[in-house]
């Protein structure tokens, strides 16, 4: 019986009191209370730590900028050709201080182009036909200094007699003897003063008949000599054109580009303009000893019409034909040659074709058949232009002056 009740004792325990209840409870309250905490102080942390947003980038507006405006024809380009023109017809006229004074207008007025080469060439101009009148109004004012020293001599001697005879006084006639005793000594002296002046002047015809022989002589020794020694002056010709940069040729050799001037001896020239292979222009000029010629063509309407397009004629439509078969040919091959350039009076950037090749002397290669243009540019202007022939497998020289 007694072990019976302590089985039962042990399959049904106590029920536990109600203070140990509320302690479990309290102390589940207190460990969620503290986890809690915990993560609160845990995130306070994370968010003190992290860095600070950056502020977006602002974004950048791009404002386009105004549309320009054409640019405006130059308001003095009527007055820059009028000048121009007046400059060269000055020229042609031989008016070079005009020229000066109009083609000077024009670069006033922001004239570009040729205006600045034709200002330097006026007044180039201008200061040799300065000196040449110089030199002729100097040979015409040559100072006539010989000295006459007859005329002193003949004053002299008229101042001697006269004093002579001023020395004959009125004597009374007891002197009369003493008179006639001092005035035939008187007479003697002055037939002597006129023998001794009369010799003197024959000296001097003489010396002076010497001396402008001897100077006869030698002008006429330097005249023989100037003409053996001094060359035939050159003559000076001018050759502008409208546009400039065109080729000139003088006797079918180029020469220059418009505008130039030109010194050459005194003959007949054969002057042509050449744009891009084309003879647009050609005259006879011809050119005195130191004289000057003028050549100035406005080509502008010439090579206007050269390079308007050709019109196309519409046809009507033919007839619907079957269309052949298309063959492919064999590409042909391209030919090409060699240029040996030279340039000893320029020294620019070689230009064939438009395509930058180097500096001369230099050997251009693979050069295509046919004609090519061959420039000097100084400073991206052309200074030497020339048209030469090349042909398949050959070297062909050109040399630019």
């Amino acid at each position: 019986m007694t072990s019976m009740s302590k089985f039962s004792s042990l399959q049904s325990p106590t029920p536990p009191s109600g203070g140990g209840t509320r302690f479990i409870l309290l102390a589940v309250c207190g460990f969620v209370i503290v986890n809690a905490l915990g993560f609160l102080a845990y995130r306070v942390l994370q968010s003190t730590d992290a860095p600070a947003a950056q502020p977006a980038p602002p974004v950048a507006v791009i404002e386009q900028p105004p549309p320009q405006p054409a640019p405006e024809e130059n308001a003095n380009e009527s007055l820059i050709r009028v000048n121009r023109a007046a400059g060269l017809q000055a020229f042609e006229d031989g008016d070079y201080d005009l020229a000066v004074e109009k083609l000077t207008k024009a670069a006033t007025l922001g004239g570009a182009g040729d205006i600045a080469e034709l200002l330097f060439i006026a007044k180039e101009m201008q200061e040799r036909a300065s000196e040449r009148k110089q030199d002729n109004a100097v040979a015409e004012l040559a100072p006539n200094t010989e000295t006459d020293a007859e005329t002193d001599a003949e004053a002299a001697a008229e101042t001697d007699i006269e004093a002579a005879a001023d020395e004959d006084p009125a004597k009374a006639d007891a002197q009369a003897r003493a008179d006639e005793r001092r005035a035939a000594e008187r007479a003697n002296r002055i037939a002597a003063a006129a023998q001794q002046r009369r010799i003197q002047e024959a000296r001097r015809a003489n010396r002076r008949a010497s001396a402008e022989a001897a100077a006869r002589r030698a002008e006429e020794e330097e005249a023989e000599a100037a003409s053996e020694e001094k060359p035939e002056q050159p003559g000076t010709l001018l050759v502008t054109s409208t546009p400039s940069k065109l080729v000139i040729l003088i006797n079918g050799n180029q020469r220059d580009l418009t505008p130039a001037k030109l010194e050459l001896p005194a003959g007949n020239y054969r002057v042509a303009l050449v744009h891009e292979g084309e003879q647009l222009h050609a005259q006879t000029v011809q050119l005195e000893p130191g004289g000057n010629a003028f050549v100035n063509r406005d080509l502008s309407s010439a090579i206007a019409a050269k390079q308007k397009p050709a019109q196309t004629v519409a046809r009507a439509p033919a007839e619907d034909k079957p269309a052949p078969t298309p063959t492919r040919a064999k590409p042909v091959e391209p030919s090409y040659g060699e240029l040996y350039i030279q340039s000893p009076n320029v020294y620019g950037e070689v230009y064939v074709n438009g395509k930058k090749r180097g500096f001369p002397p230099l050997v251009v290669k693979n050069v295509p058949v046919g004609k090519a243009r061959v420039e000097i540019r100084v400073q991206g202007e052309t200074r030497r232009a020339k048209l030469v022939r090349v042909s398949e497998g050959e070297r062909a020289e050109l040399l630019l002056r």
